[in-house]
């Protein structure tokens, strides 16, 4: 029996993509903190804990319904990490979806119509990406990676302020989240060919994917030497100086990259990318 319900909890976890979903509390409240505030202590704000309670529900909604339509392409892709019809129910999964949605958009329009019409419309565009926009090369990815940067914009709207460094971190957020997605396709290439996706890795095959996660790299790169003329010193000098030791590595693993562990490899590292990009707050 408790075995029975550990198995039922950590399935749980899986679908929601806990991991990812801490990761974007960990985003907001240090934004939060080094950005608007001065002490720890202004995080006692209800309202910003009612607008992170909001993302992060639609950001699960949207993990539930990607798996949802995605079953058949993870049994190829990774069969092993597969919940829905497993050990959630798809009639549990679709109820599971609707619940966070309607808690997410709830606890939007607690603060205002207008955060609750964009929260709709995000939870819009994640079914229109899982169903539709997923399976086409690119504009998925683009969608994927601007709805990764929104939440930073949107807190800076709930702030009343938006200071300059709002928009670096949103476009870093942005870059990351649409190399890591990219990879990610190459990663479940196998998958999506099976059943018929028209992603980039399939339409432009690895070598000229491999090109354009370089450009990508390259424009992140200039941004970052642009984080000097918006943050202090010692946070551009972070930033920069661990992001780019970071992407060099990388690079050079991209380059050798040819198998599905590599790319899964590459994805996860991302997250770490990601995280120490983040880091570089604690020094504003």
């Amino acid at each position: 029996m408790v075995e029975k319900s550990i198995s039922k909890l950590n399935a749980g976890l899986r679908l929601l993509r806990a991991p990812n979903l801490l990761m974007i509390v960990l985003v907001l409240t240090f934004s939060k903190r080094f950005l608007y505030e001065s002490s720890w202590s202004a995080l006692a704000d209800l309202s910003f804990w009612l607008f992170v309670g909001s993302v992060v529900c639609t950001a699960a909604a949207g993990y539930i319904i990607n798996d949802y339509y995605d079953v058949k392409i993870d049994a190829i892709n990774r069969p092993k990490r597969v919940v829905v019809g497993r050990r959630i129910s798809r009639r549990q999964t679709l109820l599971l979806y609707t619940l966070f949605n309607f808690a997410g958009l709830l606890l939007a329009l607690s603060l205002s119509f207008f955060l609750a019409a964009a929260v709709l419309g995000v939870q819009l565009l994640l079914w229109l990406y899982s169903g539709i926009l997923k399976r086409i090369a690119f504009w998925g990815n683009i969608l994927v990676a601007a709805l990764s940067a929104l939440p930073l914009l949107l807190l800076a709207l709930l702030e009343s302020s938006a200071p300059p460094a709002v928009l670096l971190y949103a476009a870093f957020a942005f870059f990351m989240t649409l190399i890591r997605e990219i990879v990610k396709d190459l990663e479940d290439l196998q998958g999506d060919r099976t059943h018929g996706c028209r992603t980039l890795a399939i339409e432009w095959g690895l070598p000229k994917t491999r090109k354009l996660i370089y450009l990508l790299l390259l424009l992140m790169g200039l941004l970052l030497i642009g984080s000097f003329r918006i943050l202090p010193a010692p946070a551009a000098a972070y930033l920069l100086g661990t992001t780019s030791s970071a992407a060099a590595y990388f690079f050079w693993k991209l380059s050798h990259a040819d198998t599905q562990k590599d790319f899964h490899f590459l994805s996860q590292y991302l997250k770490g990318m990601m995280l120490l990009g983040i880091s570089s707050l604690w020094f504003l």
